[in-house]
């Protein structure tokens, strides 16, 4: 899977959580005829094709051709980018207010964090929702996923963070889910702040969550390289000695946090003949 999230086609596991996802997401926005769904991050379009289904008019961006080319080509409305930077002056020319926006590991490539927060608060209908997902710094702490970093990433956020932004532009999350997907990720629904909107108790046990594992406080985050580091010496040793027994050895699956981990512990085709 991509840093996106949308590995679905190779993957069963982002399959299915799509699938949940998309089918939640159309029932608590009442997504349908005269609606408007925007997925910022369309990828080969398969949230909007679920929400196309169901009646919406649906518009996706994205910055990848090759993904925006299999969109078109099952007839959806998903726009290239040349870059994330684009994006706010994009939404902001849609001249309508959307029922739904979907914001699927998107955050952590932006530059201007604020800019697009900004962006969303302007395009979603008062009453409509922003379904945002993103990697979770709780993965990096509880089970030191250092391999999640990358060069494309500018954030892991914790809720407590976002919300911060969110509130800065006149938006509450109302609800919050966390998931194994890519490492540790979490999910939230968003909504314009309005007259008896709050906060939902999913949201509170996260919030209390992330404060009990410190995650605003430096201290917490002096483990990850001592986890990291034996996590290269295991590797290490794993493979001199599979070597020295005479073995040969391979691996499946070329992800970009495979490259992580086998840049880190310096790893060449001396040690993994190659990788299918």
């Amino acid at each position: 899977s991509d840093a996106h999230g949308h590995g679905g086609a190779f993957s069963s596991t982002v399959g299915a959580h799509m699938g949940r996802r998309q089918a939640e997401l159309i029932r608590v926005a009442n997504v349908g005829p005269g609606r408007l769904v925007v997925d910022i991050a369309a990828a080969d379009g398969a949230t909007l094709a679920a929400c196309r289904d169901a009646g919406a008019t649906v518009i996706g961006f994205d910055i990848d051709p090759v993904r925006v080319g299999r969109a078109v080509a099952a007839g959806l409305d998903v726009r290239a980018l040349a870059g994330p930077a684009d994006l706010p002056a994009a939404l902001a020319g849609l001249g309508r207010r959307a029922q739904l926006v979907v914001v699927d590991h998107a955050l952590a490539h932006v530059d201007d964090f604020d800019g697009l927060i900004a962006g969303l608060a302007g395009l979603v209908d008062p009453d409509g929702i922003i379904a945002i997902e993103a990697h979770h710094v709780l993965g990096l702490l509880d089970d030191g996923a250092f391999d999640i970093v990358s060069h494309p990433h500018r954030t892991y956020l914790a809720l407590g963070a976002l919300e911060h932004a969110l509130a800065r532009h006149g938006l509450l999350a109302v609800d919050a889910e966390r998931s194994e997907l890519h490492g540790g990720s979490f999910s939230v629904l968003v909504r314009p702040i309005g007259a008896g909107r709050r906060a939902g108790p999913s949201v509170i046990a996260l919030r209390q969550l992330e404060i009990a594992a410190g995650v605003a406080d430096p201290v917490a985050y002096r483990s990850l390289a001592e986890r990291a580091e034996a996590v290269r010496s295991d590797l290490r040793l794993f493979l001199e000695g599979t070597l020295a027994q005479g073995a040969t050895v391979a691996a499946y699956g070329a992800s970009s946090r495979g490259l992580t981990v086998l840049g880190f512990a310096g790893i060449t085709n001396r040690e993994i003949a190659f990788v299918a």
